[in-house]
C-alpha cells in the first residue's frame, strides 16, 4: 500500500500567509511611518500615491506627502532612483525606499522582518539563579530572673 502525499489547499496556504502578514503590521503600525516623496513643480496625481494611503489608513499607519529636497533629507539624496517615492521609517528611522506599483504590505513586513531580527535580544551564558539575600532574625529569648538566688 502506497502512500499518497498531502496537500494543503494553496488558497488556505494563501490566505494563512496573508492573515500573518497582516496581524505583523498591525502591531507594529505604531512604530511605522510612510512618507510619499514627489517631484516639485509636477502636479500630484492622487491615482500614484492612493494605493499606499489607503493601505496606510487601513492599518493605522502614518502618511504624509512632502517635496524632494535632496539637500535637506539624505534618504532623498542617497536612496531615490526615480520620483515619487514612498520611504518608511520605523521608529522615527530610515530604514527603506519603495515606489508605486510595488506592493506596500510586502515592503513593510521586510522592514520589520529586518527590525525584528536586529532586535533579538543576544543570549547570555547560563548562570545559577540569584536570589536576594534574606536576613532571619529569630526574637531573642529574655532571661528569667529567678528570686530564689539559687
Amino acid at each position: 500500500m502506497s502512500v499518497l502525499p498531502v496537500e494543503t489547499n494553496p488558497y488556505i496556504i494563501q490566505h494563512i500567509e496573508h492573515t500573518q502578514q497582516e496581524k505583523e503590521i498591525r502591531l507594529a503600525s505604531h512604530l511605522l511611518e510612510v512618507e510619499c516623496v514627489y517631484a516639485t513643480g509636477r502636479l500630484i496625481q492622487d491615482e500614484v500615491f492612493d494605493t499606499v494611503r489607503i493601505f496606510c489608513a487601513e492599518h493605522r499607519i502614518a502618511f504624509s506627502l512632502r517635496p524632494f529636497n535632496s539637500e535637506a533629507f539624505e534618504q532623498d539624496r542617497e536612496y531615490i532612483t526615480k520620483l515619487p517615492a514612498f520611504h518608511i521609517y520605523y521608529k522615527d528611522e530610515y530604514e527603506k525606499s519603495f515606489y508605486p506599483g510595488d506592493n506596500p504590505a510586502t515592503r513593510i513586513q521586510q522592514v520589520l522582518h529586518e527590525m525584528k531580527a536586529y532586535d533579538k535580544p543576544k543570549k547570555s551564558a547560563w548562570r545559577w539563579p540569584s536570589f536576594s539575600r534574606f536576613t532571619w532574625k529569630l526574637p531573642k529569648r529574655s532571661r528569667i530572673a529567678s528570686s530564689d538566688g539559687v
